[in-house]
């Protein structure tokens, strides 16, 4: 952990997680101190006092709630699924056979919730032990889709930024103030510093879009178990539900992932207006990000970097600012106290709904879509993602020979994330 000395920061200025991000999301990158640690269920919300954390972005992860159907007397406990997870879950038919079992996404956009289901395998940690024992052979009631909030970002270690990334989850017992500079050093070396950090990140990491794992809480608990509070009403919502024999359409919202990294001279980030420096601090600029396109859950070094090492004065000749800087925002669903799978997505870029989406990824929703025949013809040209969301339906009629009707439920998925029932 780095000296809390080392550093200036205002702890007057001091704000709970859900209330520093509401009103510094769209602020991000920040260099914040922990000034009243927790130590939580999880990973996410378990942070010690004085830690410093280079806050990276925003993001938001869509999660299905369930509710597992025990026996009677038991008491009622529920499951918060990631909609984007390696886990397979079969469809329990009338005569209480399973169906042929299916990733989370590609299920729930067959399927209209509520709906009961089966586990039926995962690839990989995203399900404890414990809880596996726990929901084997179980029948699980699917809800209702929402969304959960989460920060990303680094530790510093000793002013090094830590190999192991940090998701914040929302927990209103820990606060953050912005740390503005250093105690005892010129605000240049720490805008070097600053710089620092942002070319290490933008080169050399990549994060997983918020918790990975499959979490179990019950009525009685503080959080879903990713760290985060349980949304308002949520639950009592998932009563209604449960009672309710009608169903709902589902509508799956893609998570939101950075965009791609151009190697540019990396600027520098203008503090808030609110947090007091000794001198004004040229504007910082979250650059999009060539991070690798599997969602992955630990941070994972390239290459051997430099930058880690205390720069001075003379290292930051490079850094001066651009006229024509903007800030990325990305989307919160912290203001609703939930969002269900009937809301409508606001994200703020179309095309981040496939911008980081492998070759592979391409393929499966194009098999999602229907779309299969162009399976082959897009592997061989490399469409992924970024190439992808560069088309329109026009190229792809021209160029692909798609169907007019074709080419428009490919550009709805691509825009909106839309996948037609």
């Amino acid at each position: 952990m780095s000296n809390r000395d080392d550093y200036k920061y205002d702890v007057e200025l001091q704000l709970p997680l859900p209330e520093f991000f509401r009103k510094y999301k769209d602020k991000l990158p920040l260099l914040v101190i922990v000034t009243d640690g927790f130590c939580g269920e999880t990973k996410n919300d378990e942070f010690a006092y004085a830690e410093i954390i280079r806050l990276h972005k925003p993001c938001q992860q869509l999660r299905v709630l369930g509710r597992c159907l025990a026996h009677d007397g038991a008491k009622e406990e529920f499951l918060s699924i990631p909609v984007d997870s390696s886990c397979m879950f079969s469809v329990v038919k009338k005569s209480k056979r399973v169906g042929e079992p299916k990733l989370m996404l590609k299920l729930l956009a067959k399927k209209n919730l509520p709906v009961q289901v089966r586990y039926a395998s995962s690839s990989n940690a995203e399900i404890k032990p414990a809880l596996l024992e726990c929901i084997k052979g179980v029948d699980i009631l699917l809800l209702k889709t929402y969304v959960e909030d989460f920060i990303q970002g680094n530790c510093l270690q000793q002013g090094v930024l830590s190999p192991i990334p940090s998701v914040l989850a929302l927990c209103p017992n820990i606060s953050l103030s912005i740390i503005t500079g250093y105690a005892n050093e010129s605000q240049d070396r720490f805008h070097a510093k600053l710089r620092s950090m942002e070319a290490f990140v933008d080169r050399n990491i990549k994060f997983y879009e918020g918790c990975s794992e499959i979490t179990k809480f019950n009525r009685d608990s503080t959080t879903t178990g990713t760290g985060n509070p349980i949304p308002r009403d949520l639950l009592h919502v998932a009563s209604m539900l449960s009672s309710d024999k009608t169903t709902t359409p589902s509508i799956i919202i893609p998570r939101q992932k950075s965009k791609s990294f151009q190697d540019e001279t990396i600027d520098m980030y203008e503090l808030p207006s609110d947090v007091g420096t000794d001198q004004p601090s040229p504007e910082f600029v979250l650059r999009p990000s060539s991070l690798p396109t599997e969602p992955c859950e630990y941070l994972t070094v390239l290459e051997d970097d430099q930058t880690y090492s205390f720069i001075g004065i003379e290292d930051t000749n490079n850094g001066e600012s651009s006229g024509d800087m903007k800030c990325i925002t990305v989307p919160s669903a912290f203001d609703s106290d939930y969002n269900s799978s009937n809301n409508s997505w606001s994200a703020g870029s179309s095309k981040s709904f496939v911008s980081v989406k492998s070759v592979h990824d391409i393929q499966e929703i194009l098999k999602t879509l229907n779309l299969s025949k162009y399976c082959k013809t897009f592997k061989k040209n490399l469409i992924d993602g970024t190439v992808l969301q560069e088309l329109d339906e026009g190229s792809l009629k021209k160029d692909f020979k798609f169907m007019h009707v074709e080419a428009v439920r490919l550009m709805k998925y691509v825009r909106a994330g839309h996948i037609p029932k």
